[in-house]
């Protein structure tokens, strides 16, 4: 009995050296895991770097976008009539000129910038005689008209205003119309004002967004397929531990002395 007992202990370490070690790695599909983890990492850092470009251009074209906003009135001119022409309005009481863009020498707004404008005009006069206040653009295009004809004795104010779309370099006037009157104090009863709502973005920024948006798309897809492939490797391999245990579960270490 004392000579098998070596045997024995032997043969007991093997079993357990044979049942008690680690499950074999498959090292293929762990590194087909990493791969598409890594590849999955670097299309995400490319989005995330696109996104990034996007946003600083974004920002760079708001802090690159003027602000505009200006408001003028006859002020103590008084009474102003025509009756041998139509003649240029000038406000040349500047209550609000943020960007210097009206200029209260020749009465003109000159638009900066392409965009959206919000413009507004009033116009007060005594009631016995023909009231106007005409809205031009680059002189030949009427905009908007504030016109009222005689109502019997008293004063009255006119208005309008709308939202504009503006190139940049066009120009807005106010025009007195022929056998018309306008009138304005120290309280500013006639004016002119405006103010920039929005720019618009030129071709090349919209183009610039649409190349993002398209590269974004296309490694979102791309991270998409890759994750299908690292799910089947990782379920691979956990069949193929799944099964390896199941065998080890089956196996039977016996042995007999004599």
């Amino acid at each position: 009995m004392s000579r098998c007992l070596p045997v024995l202990l032997l043969l007991a370490l093997a079993c357990l050296a044979r049942f008690g070690s680690a499950q074999p790695v498959d090292s293929q599909a762990e590194l087909k895991k990493v791969q598409a983890a890594l590849e999955e990492l670097k299309a995400e850092r490319q989005v995330m770097s696109l996104r990034l470009d996007a946003a600083e251009k974004e920002l760079q074209r708001y802090k690159e976008t003027p602000k505009v906003a200006f408001a003028a009135s006859l002020g103590s001119n008084g009474l102003m009539k025509t009756t041998t022409g139509n003649k240029d309005l000038v406000y040349r009481d500047v209550l609000t000129n943020v960007g210097g863009a009206y200029s209260a020498e020749t009465g003109v707004f000159t638009a900066p910038i392409r965009g959206v404008y919000y413009i507004r005009f009033t116009a007060n006069g005594p009631t016995d005689f023909p009231k106007s206040a005409v809205l031009y653009k680059n002189d030949v295009e009427i905009q908007l008209i504030a016109h009222e004809q005689p109502s019997g004795e008293g004063s009255d104010t006119a208005s309008n205003g709308a939202a504009l779309l503006l190139e940049k370099d066009d120009k807005l006037k106010m025009v007195l119309w022929q056998n018309t009157q306008i009138w304005d104090n120290s309280n500013h009863h006639s004016t002119f004002s405006g103010f920039l709502i929005f720019p618009l973005v030129d071709e090349s920024l919209a183009e610039y967004d649409d190349v993002v948006e398209l590269k974004t798309s296309g490694f979102t897809d791309a991270v998409s397929d890759r994750k299908p492939e690292g799910q089947r490797a990782t379920g691979g391999h956990r069949d193929r531990a799944e099964g390896h245990e199941r065998s080890t579960k089956g196996g039977v270490c016996s042995f007999s002395g004599r």
